[in-house]
């Protein structure tokens, strides 16, 4: 069934956030003050009151406070991805908005639920990004905002179908907690494996490894006859890859043997994030890494590849490897640099005993991981039918 549509701006009305100055807020709470949400506050997830901004109460209007069944969404970014991103106010709380938001306060004719689910689709999202690009800034603009079409069932329909994405949403937030709780338990066995172990005789990691840095990508030197695919720093992240986006360039004969990865290998992020690293496993074949990354091939007699990225994690996280890293604009974790850096390196005995136990927990998070990707594959299936009137 295919459901009527009407303007978003028949259904909610649409409040702007409060104009100020960047020293009319305090990172503290006080009496007369009141916290004000911006567009760093507005996540996927919901409302991130992690860092929060106050500002004093009487440089607010009434209908700028936050309600219950309010949609704060971010008008205003200077990334196209952040434009349009919409939260449902579930509670009442007494805080406000910034500029860069705005809130859609719906009417008698909307469920909030159902709307907020709305403003969550894959068409609204391309559709916002098609009108809030900019050159500098991206902006969202009332008058567009209220021009958007959705789709509006009775509302017995829009309720029921909310709830279905609701019960799915507890269910998917469910999942990515357990999986949350899942890496906290693989960080704190390594803590404890580094405590009960006692203390380790430091070596630089020249001494029980041998490092490259990656080919460097020269546009004027590329024939296109010997095309290979390249990681890049973007596609390793600390314990994983991202494999999707694999871009190519060059690689002679020699090159491919210079550049070669093995299973085992592992890279190191020279920049971005100095430090960052993941364990090849082999998961493609012919791919090779560029500059922007470091190949450590360990002395597997003396250091596990596992416990290896485990250590460079530790030392990025507890600040240990910032003496390393060379920053006089950008960042950088020099080859001579990552070659100086001394490590911990316990028995292999006990590396071993680690390791097994750690795939025990990668093999727990694996399974979590498994079904939330099922559950994001049925929200989005759910969630295309429901607004074609298809649930």
């Amino acid at each position: 069934m295919t459901w009527p549509t009407v303007k978003l701006g028949e259904v909610s009305a649409q409040i702007r956030g409060v104009t100020f100055a960047k020293n009319d807020t305090v990172p503290e709470t006080a009496p007369g003050l009141v916290p004000v949400m911006t567009a760093s506050n507005v996540t996927e997830d919901g409302l991130d009151l992690k860092s929060v901004l106050y500002l004093s109460r009487e440089k607010i209007l009434d209908r700028q406070f936050l309600r219950k069944h309010d949609l704060l969404v971010t008008a205003s970014s200077g990334s196209l991805k952040v434009v349009g991103r919409a939260v449902l106010v579930r509670d009442n709380v007494d805080a406000t908005f910034g500029a860069f938001c705005k809130v859609l306060r719906p009417g008698k004719l909307v469920s909030p639920n159902y709307l907020a689910h709305f403003l969550r689709t894959p068409s609204y999202r391309a559709r916002v990004s098609s009108l809030a690009a900019g050159a500098n800034i991206n902006n969202l603009r009332g008058e567009d905002l209220d021009n958007l079409d959705v789709p509006l069932p009775p509302l017995p329909e829009q309720r029921r179908i909310a709830s279905i994405l609701d019960a799915l949403d507890l269910e998917l937030d469910s999942r990515r907690t357990a999986l949350s709780r899942v890496n906290l338990l693989a960080e704190a066995l390594f803590e404890g494996f580094l405590e009960s172990s006692g203390e380790h005789p430091l070596a630089r990691i020249d001494e029980i490894a041998n490092t490259r840095l990656g080919k460097m990508l020269d546009a004027s030197r590329q024939t296109g006859l010997e095309r290979k695919r390249y990681l890049r720093n973007a596609n390793v992240q600390w314990l994983s890859f991202e494999l999707e986006d694999l871009n190519e360039m060059d690689f002679s004969p020699k090159d491919q043997v210079e550049f070669a990865l093995a299973p085992g290998d592992v890279l190191v992020c020279e920049g971005g994030q100095p430090g960052r690293s993941a364990v090849w496993r082999g998961q493609l074949e012919d791919v090779y890494f560029q500059k922007a990354l470091h190949r450590v091939r360990l002395n597997r007699s003396v250091m596990l590849p596992e416990v290896f990225v485990r250590t460079m994690k530790w030392l990025v996280t507890t600040g240990v490897l910032a003496d390393s890293i060379s920053s006089a604009t950008i960042s950088h974790l020099t080859g001579e640099k990552l070659r100086a850096v001394r490590i911990p390196v316990p028995p292999i005995d006990l590396q071993h005993a680690y390791v097994r136990q750690a795939q025990e927990i990668e093999d727990l998070a694996d399974v979590h991981a498994s079904h939330l990707a099922r559950l994001d594959e049925l929200f989005a299936s759910l969630q295309h039918r429901a607004f074609r009137g298809e649930l």
